[in-house]
């Protein structure tokens, strides 16, 4: 392909941003290729900067981004025309280091540093043995630290016992280097459910005075680490926790269970810890998350022990009295599951669970975009929803169920919408709402928001509200301009601002507060 082009168009100068692509492929023929063939490549060459108010961009070839290979950083070294300060040097040969790039790392270190210097959290575990190899990690605990945790992230045991056999001697101090990087690897290993490195870490002595300093801070609850297995939807991790002494007392293993979906994990501590008191979250968090599953299950589970409506003799799955902390909160769990769009989590807890719903149901439906659940619950629940419904999907550019609420819905909207809508840059929204709601102009004395598209936000309010654009407005909103992080296209709105509205706005800005 990059021959084909070269014959087509001849005499073509190879952009640095080509360089760049080619180079983090590490395609060191198609490098070669491209110096070979650059009608640019005699021309002598200027670093240019482009500036932007205080933000400057070079146009150059770039420093070595991770992923690059050894061959390539060095051909690069070799072949391309650089102007490197000590900031980038210092850049690279962290970069190198980490990757076990070693060459590329001595051409720019300084002579008397040392590798494990440069050693950071990006290390990755190809880089590790030839660190042992130098000595880097014998004279550092520290660097021996980060490499158990990229070790336990990676799942090498055996490398992790190596790097730890290390040190005999090391610091026990709550907070040190040494203990939070062990930290650190301690929860990846619970993260990717890894029973025999966990198991090992166990026997540690500084995971075990991780585990004491857990079970004695009542802010880091030994607990946690059932929490995270569930998090991490490991059944084995959390027996073995269990038998180490954790326990969910609240329930939030089990919360966290639900929110991901992880049935097993569900099933297992429900059985396991089947006295929960007052725990609710977990039926909140599988409706909000649409795990209709786990809802089926918990009703499931409630008829079973014995909460059967009176004249029930078969758990066939139908409308029940709440008979356990599970579902005291069912209404949340509807309105949450409108919220995320779980139309058929809707239909599922109408039909069994339905204890009534709220406006928020329909409101935040519509402000997420959900239109088919707005319409569902408009035509099988009676709570309704208020004008937050229409002012929040107008904010999220929900056109379509901006005009259904109109067409279907007497609650109306609010000048929330026309701002909101304005505001987020929303224009198509925005114009449908000026055409059907002329009565709602804003009053403001500047843009009270500043969306990605600002200069065509400004242009469709100077258009549709003239007589919100005047001196004031355009001196106000320049000045807000100059305080908020300017991306080009605010510098040169701010630019066209100055050259028609010269001068200092005369009034502070109003507090506005947006509404999602």
């Amino acid at each position: 392909m990059v021959e084909w082009f070269f014959e087509h168009f001849s005499g073509s100068e190879v952009p640095s941003a080509a360089v760049a692509a080619a180079a983090g492929g590490g395609h060191l023929p198609v490098l070669e290729y491209l110096r070979a063939n650059d009608a640019g490549r005699d021309c002598s060459r200027v670093e240019v900067q482009v500036v932007l108010d205080e933000d400057k961009w070079t146009d150059s070839v770039p420093v070595m981004p991770e992923g690059w290979k050894g061959p390539v950083a060095r051909w690069l070294f070799d072949s391309t025309p650089r102007v490197i300060d000590e900031r980038e040097k210092n850049q690279i040969v962290e970069l190198a280091v980490n990757i076990g790039a070693f060459e590329i790392a001595e051409l720019f270190m300084p002579p008397d540093a040392n590798l494990g210097d440069y050693v950071d959290v990006r290390l990755q575990t190809a880089a590790i043995e030839p660190l042992i190899e130098r000595g880097c990690l014998q004279q550092s605990k520290d660097v021996s630290a980060i490499a158990i945790w990229t070790l336990a992230r990676d799942g090498n045991l055996d490398m992790m016992k190596r790097v730890a056999a290390l040190h005999r001697r090391y610091s026990r101090k709550k907070g040190s280097e040494w203990t939070r990087y062990w930290q650190s690897a301690f929860n990846s290993a619970i993260g990717r459910g890894d029973i025999p490195m966990l198991k090992w870490m166990m026997t540690h002595p500084t995971v075990r005075r991780i585990c004491k300093d857990m079970k004695e801070d009542e802010w880091e609850n030994f607990d946690w680490l059932l929490h995270k297995a569930a998090d991490g939807g490991h059944v084995e991790a959390l027996e073995y926790f269990v038998e180490q002494g954790c326990s969910d007392r609240h329930g939030q293993a089990l919360t966290n269970a639900c929110r991901k979906g992880h049935f097993d994990c569900v099933k297992w501590l429900v059985e396991r810890f089947s006295s929960y008191q007052e725990t609710s979250s977990p039926v909140v968090e599988a409706a909000r998350a649409g795990h209709l599953e786990i809802l089926q299950f918990f009703h499931d589970h409630e008829l079973s022990a014995g909460g059967r409506a009176e004249g029930e003799t078969s758990p066939k799955r139908r409308r029940t009295d709440p008979t356990s902390a599970f579902w005291s909160r069912s209404r949340d769990a509807f309105d949450e599951a409108a919220s995320n769009g779980h139309l058929e989590v809707l239909k599922w807890l109408h039909a069994n669970r339905f204890e009534g719903s709220t406006a928020k149901a329909m409101d935040s439906a519509a402000r997420n975009g959900h239109l088919e659940v707005v319409k569902w619950l408009h035509e099988n629940t009676t709570a309704g929803c208020t004008t937050r419904a229409m002012d929040a999907a107008a904010s999220n550019g929900h056109l379509e169920v901006v005009k259904w609420l109109h067409a279907n819905r007497s609650d109306g909207c609010t000048m929330r919408a026309v701002e909101n809508a304005s505001g987020y840059g929303n224009l198509r929204v925005a114009s449908w709402l000026c055409w059907y709601y002329p009565e709602f102009v804003p009053s403001r004395n500047r843009l009270w928001m500043y969306p990605e598209n600002l200069f065509d936000t400004l242009l469709f309010i100077q258009v549709n509200y003239p007589d919100l654009f005047t001196l004031e407005f355009g001196r106000g909103t320049k000045a807000d301009l100059s305080d908020e992080i300017a991306r080009g296209s605010e510098t040169l709105v701010k630019k066209w601002l100055a050259e028609k509205y010269p001068g200092r706005p005369s009034n502070e800005r109003e507090v506005f507060f947006w509404m999602m």
